[in-house]
């Protein structure tokens, strides 16, 4: 998983892997992905890291599935 490297670069940094995303790269979707889900540079959005983790997995990132059941986990604990 990504890590900034500092607080004031986190919106370039999700600018740059949002570009690599849309061109397929599965690792940045991945980070993407991962961003949204723990709201890393971005506010989290449960739709967001699952459409990111759904183009990960398609791109061969199988830990993209994990994610998606953390997702699954995660969205249905907003429903109680």
């Amino acid at each position: 998983m990504f890590f900034f490297k500092k607080k004031d670069n986190e919106n370039d940094e999700i600018k740059m892997l949002t570009k690599k995303a849309k061109k397929g790269d599965g690792k940045a979707q991945w980070e993407l992905a991962c961003a949204y889900f723990y709201a890393k540079g971005v506010k989290k959005d449960l739709d967001k890291a699952k459409e990111w983790a759904e183009k990960a997995y398609d791109s061969g990132i199988r830990d993209a599935g994990l994610l998606l059941e953390d997702i699954e986990i995660d969205g249905d604990e907003d429903l109680w």
